[in-house]
């Protein structure tokens, strides 16, 4: 649990005691879920509509071959059930960014996912992902312009074997 965008101590404690809480309540433990089932309890249980919807929307994306692009912990707690869920949706998911909250790290290397933002955020306003539109927009304009090193006067990047 962290502060996100901007709990004091007391806030913070509480958020933390709720989790405790929910999980002891619930006999979740703190393991990663990791089945289906367990995915479908958790969700049902201690989600909110929020976390719900977005799963549904991850895994309906995939279904139509769509990416989507992440944002934030809950963004990324939802993706994580979405997966347990129906596996291989992550395959149609892309992280914006690393925000400080203390779970997004560990949320992204439970999805194999890196986020080539590392801004510092914790706005919850989507802002990563806005950030991430135009580095995919220009990902793309390189790879449409075809551009090769011996148009550039550049040699090729040559593979040595070790």
């Amino acid at each position: 649990c962290g502060r996100g965008a901007g709990l004091n101590d007391i806030g913070l404690a509480r958020k933390k005691e709720t989790v405790r809480k929910a999980l002891s309540l619930y006999e979740l433990g703190e393991t990663p879920i990791t089945d289906p089932e367990t995915a479908f309890f958790a969700l049902s249980h201690m989600g909110g509509f929020d976390i719900a919807a977005l799963c549904g929307f991850y895994i309906g994306a995939a279904c139509e071959h769509c990416p989507v692009i992440l944002d934030g912990v809950i963004s990324l707690a939802a993706a994580c059930l979405a997966e347990r869920l129906v596996p291989g949706v992550k395959d149609y998911m892309v992280a914006s960014h690393l925000g400080k909250e203390p779970a997004a790290a560990r949320l992204l290397e439970e999805l194999s996912l890196r986020a080539p933002i590392h801004g510092d955020l914790a706005l919850g306003e989507g802002t990563g992902a806005v950030m991430m539109v135009p580095l995919l927009r220009q990902a793309l304009a390189v790879y449409r312009s075809e551009t090769v090193f011996a148009g550039l006067g550049m040699e090729p990047y040559r593979r040595y074997e070790s």
